[in-house]
């Protein structure tokens, strides 16, 4: 196997490289891939035994044409260190990458001696049958709720019946399927699979990611139904542990306080924040703040924060109260925000009697400005809290919104970087403007002492240093100033303006 990894090093200079002649289907680069699963997979050797050459050859020729899927669709990238490729998912080597994708292709295909059974089960599924038993997992997706913060009973019940409505359709649409793990169908061996990217998770976890999201989309808008069907990737990363239901799961909330007031090191709070409430990628985030160990950073916090918490779980209560007054100025955020939105839906929808244009002064100055470019506010509001199109699926209007948030994300990092991190942390988190303030501040003494500092590192810290607001005052005109540009920028992109309008009811010109 390392001869073959020798020769794609020696071919290849960098992670890049292999991955655009991946994606433009250089016939060498797949002799390569082939040879190692042909060589090295046991399993390819005993699909070979059991059903004859062909059909594993078969499997590796699906096996490489999702793989191609990915790598074109970003859903995996690459990296070449000391001649072994590494795969930025969980840091696998390529080979261990591609066995796992042979094997899950392997368990999804007719090959598999349960393949009729779990077909059985899935036409179940899509005809409506079947579901009483995934009323099994429910009660740990409601304390996964609570959790998250949705404490009411018959929300955490409705969330929960609407997941299911979400995993139907997309069941129905061939968007997922299901299988289980070895022949005993018992629920917990239940997974779930993209057929076209072939990601998988359990099906507990796949059902709380949904239930997750749909909670969170409603706490960030007062009218639910705006943005009410935000999904996400299957992946094991949204495993979360169930808590007891009588607890009143403290621990998200020490986790925010944690983050904000505890934690010494603020590149990773901001790096946290980045990914978790403002859900960008890792390669956004490295490519905001210039550094290549993100996830490195999170997982830190995370462990960190485990550790504190275990030390301080008899101190709780006091640690709550301590939390009070920052929870409270969060909130105060989060309202904030939701009144800007309620009050644009209010203006569309011909129901506001008055334009009160104090509560927009990030956004708009005049009343010109707020009928020229609110609706673009609207949609640049909405995609920075969503964070990347994967969240958009199950949409019913999903490839219009996708090709909209391409040309928001562009717009975004054509930004100085300084300004996208700080819109990003304004409108994607409910961190509180004095907070975000002393986060930049922080990060600019941070990078400073960075021991590798790259070109982009370099030109982040002068931004930070000669444009980082001092007081909330000046942190408000610095987001003004970043939504004019923004907003010019979009207003002027007639294929942004026109999914707009083809996207709702036009009521006055832009």
């Amino acid at each position: 196997m390392n001869s073959y990894y020798h020769k794609i090093c020696k071919d290849f200079n960098s992670g890049n490289d292999l991955m655009k002649a991946i994606v433009s289907n250089r016939a060498i680069v797949y002799y390569y891939l082939s040879q190692l699963i042909i060589l090295y997979s046991d399993a390819y050797k005993n699909i070979g035994v059991k059903e004859g050459k062909q059909a594993a050859d078969q499997l590796l020729t699906e096996t490489l044409l999702v793989f191609h899927r990915q790598v074109k669709n970003n859903k995996i990238e690459l990296r070449i260190k000391d001649e072994r490729i590494f795969t930025n998912k969980e840091n696998l080597e390529l080979f261990d990458y591609l066995s796992n994708l042979f094997s899950l292709i392997i368990e999804t295909s007719p090959v598999n001696p349960n393949h009729n059974q779990n077909q059985e089960f899935e036409q179940k599924l899509v005809c409506g049958q079947g579901f009483r038993k995934i009323y099994e997992i429910k009660e740990s997706i409601l304390n996964t709720l609570h959790t998250f913060g949705c404490k009411d009973q018959q929300d955490k019940e409705e969330i929960f019946d609407e997941s299911l409505l979400v995993f139907w359709k997309k069941l129905t649409q061939g968007e997922v399927g299901v299988y289980f793990t070895g022949n005993n169908q018992k629920l917990e061996n239940c997974r779930v699979f993209n057929r076209k990217f072939y990601q998988s998770s359990k099906l507990g976890t796949f059902l709380t990611g949904i239930s997750k999201n749909i909670f969170l989309n409603k706490t960030r808008t007062t009218d639910y139904q705006t943005f009410r069907n935000k999904t996400t990737e299957i992946s094991e990363q949204d495993n979360i542990e169930p808590v007891s239901s009588g607890s009143d799961a403290p621990a998200l909330t020490l986790f925010l306080f944690y983050r904000i007031l505890v934690e010494e090191r603020r590149l990773r709070t901001i790096i946290s924040i980045l990914q978790y409430d403002c859900n960008l990628e890792d390669k956004e985030v490295q490519q905001l703040i210039g550094i290549n160990n993100t996830r490195i950073h999170s997982s830190r916090l995370r462990a960190h924060f485990s550790e504190w918490y275990q030390k301080n779980i008899l101190k709780i209560p006091e640690l709550l109260d301590a939390a009070h007054d920052y929870l409270i100025k969060r909130e105060s955020k989060k309202e904030k925000l939701n009144e800007k939105i309620s009050t644009i839906d209010l203006y569309r929808r011909d129901s506001l009697g008055f334009l009160d244009l104090k509560i927009f002064h990030e956004e708009f100055h005049s009343i010109p400005e707020f009928r020229q470019y609110y609706r673009i506010f609207k949609y640049v509001f909405y995609f920075t809290a969503v964070g990347k199109p994967s969240a958009l699926a199950g949409l019913p209007d999903e490839k219009m919104m996708r090709t909209l948030m391409e040309i928001y994300k562009v717009g975004l990092y054509t930004l100085p970087k300084y300004q996208a991190i700080l819109l990003l942390l304004y409108y994607g988190s409910d961190e509180p403007g004095e907070i975000i303030i002393n986060l930049m501040k922080s990060l600019h003494q941070e990078l400073l002492q960075q021991d590798t500092a790259t070109e982009s590192i370099a030109e982040l810290t002068r931004q930070l240093q000669e444009n980082t607001p001092d007081d909330y005052s000046s942190l408000k005109n610095e987001i003004y100033e970043t939504n004019k540009v923004l907003f010019n920028r979009f207003s002027t992109d007639k294929n942004f303006t026109n999914l707009i309008y083809e996207n709702e009811p036009a009521q006055s010109a832009f």
